[in-house]
């Protein structure tokens, strides 16, 4: 539902006053935004109705509508402001394509379950979702570009998100921070709409979605994003990354709410907060392959996803780095552990991050691993100079996980559900601590 007014024999939307923060005189037409779509300017929409157009505030009419399953208008869902609800039913739709190969989104929502729901789907086709209920996950394609969890899964959130494209390349955001990176492929633009995944749609609140027909600077974006925080009284939140192998995925765990991990970020919350689990089974801290490990490696990531100094929120990150037992598993030396361990936090620091080194537990001996080679891991990375800015060794915290025959092991390996809430309130104290 539009309304519109005579201005001058021209007709023009009539709308709120855009918001403008206090002391702040950044506009987001100074950006030339393709698409704007803004809850907070949209009128004609009583609490409850159905929102059959979201209007575009860009001055390009590039509305979005939808007769039949349309989304609901909320006056009062995110600190006194509105949002448009999608109940995992609803959509908006419009084709529109955009020019050229680069361009930008930004928007602010509000995620309602643990099903995976297409966000949006734009340009590159870049689906934002839930994989599982464990592990929220951001796709590109078809294919997942990067799993990252959002614990606990059950709390809903708002959240400013975003992605830029150049040739073919991806780059998806938690608000400064970017979190992935894929390849690209081409569909139009869909809010919460069917994907390439046929039969999905995405449950929550969308408050605010800006789309721009090319690459926005790193300038831009924080200034974007900034405006997007003050103007939906968001936060600034610490990011959390944890980084290693099973033991941080949450093998061992009766189940995922009994991860580590999972208690970790129930504990801190998402006030402030935003814990993104990295963690996969069987990865290594360094390059493994030739001894027959994973192509996976934790160093990796440090080279093409994690450390992005120029658009991170500067100081409110914290890395939970925990590997080294793969590596030796598949027969590295304590000494190449250590080397690609060390060397893995220190780009974290000189990127920004405060760094929490985890030293390894006990394990079956099986493969290369021995207790000796840990222990030698251990010592080398304790007496490290310039590695970390903590350090914690869970044998410290309770001497059972020097035992992997103990009641805080599952299965040899993997902590048990009374290791993993120990690993939680120990690895919380020392976050704590750095913060």
């Amino acid at each position: 539902m539009i309304h519109t007014a005579k201005f001058g024999g021209i007709d023009r939307l009539r709308r709120r006053p855009r918001f403008v923060a206090s002391g702040a005189t950044f506009d987001p037409l100074s950006l030339s935004p393709a698409i704007w779509l803004d809850a907070f300017q949209q009128t004609g929409y009583a609490n409850n109705a159905n929102a059959t157009t979201a209007t575009d505030f860009s001055g390009n009419s590039r509305h979005f509508t939808e007769a039949s399953v349309p989304p609901v208008f909320k006056t009062n869902v995110l600190n006194g402001k509105p949002g448009f609800y999608f109940d995992g039913t609803k959509r908006l739709l419009r084709s529109y394509t955009g020019s050229g190969t680069a361009y930008s989104i930004m928007a602010v929502v509000n995620r309602d379950d643990d099903v995976f729901r297409v966000l949006w789907a734009n340009g590159i086709d870049p689906y934002l979702g839930m994989q599982t209920s464990r592990r929220p996950a951001f796709y590109q394609g078809a294919g997942v570009t990067a799993g990252m969890s959002c614990l606990p899964v059950s709390t809903t959130e708002a959240m400013i998100l975003g992605m830029r494209v150049t040739a073919g390349t991806c780059e998806l955001f938690d608000g400064k921070t970017r979190v992935a990176t894929g390849a690209t492929t081409s569909s139009a633009l869909k809010v919460s709409g069917l994907s390439n995944l046929a039969g999905f749609f995405w449950s929550g609140h969308m408050h605010e979605v800006l789309a721009f027909n090319s690459r926005l600077s790193d300038t831009d974006w924080t200034a974007l994003a900034n405006y997007l925080r003050d103007k939906w009284a968001l936060k600034d939140r610490w990011r959390i990354v944890l980084d290693g192998d099973s033991i941080t995925a949450g093998t061992g765990a009766s189940a995922p709410a009994n991860a580590w991990a999972s208690l970790l970020a129930a504990s801190l919350g998402t006030d402030g907060y935003h814990v993104g689990n990295f963690g996969i089974s069987g990865q290594t801290v360094g390059n493994a392959t030739a001894g027959g490990g994973p192509a996976i490696y934790m160093r990796l990531n440090a080279a093409t996803e994690e450390y992005t100094a120029g658009l991170r929120t500067s100081g409110n990150n914290v890395l939970v780095a925990w590997g080294g037992t793969n590596d030796l598993y598949y027969g590295r030396t304590a000494a190449q552990a250590f080397a690609d361990f060390e060397a893995y936090c220190q780009g974290a620091r000189t990127a920004g991050y405060k760094v929490l080194a985890v030293g390894m537990i006990d394990r079956n001996p099986t493969g290369s691993w021995t207790g000796a080679k840990r222990t030698d891991l251990n010592n080398l990375c304790v007496n490290a100079v310039g590695m970390y800015d903590a350090y914690l060794d869970p044998s410290d915290v309770d001497a059972r996980f020097d035992d992997y025959t103990s009641a805080l092991f599952a299965d040899g390996v993997h902590p048990s559900d009374a290791g993993h809430a120990i690993l939680a309130s120990a690895i919380e104290t020392q976050i704590r601590a750095l913060l």
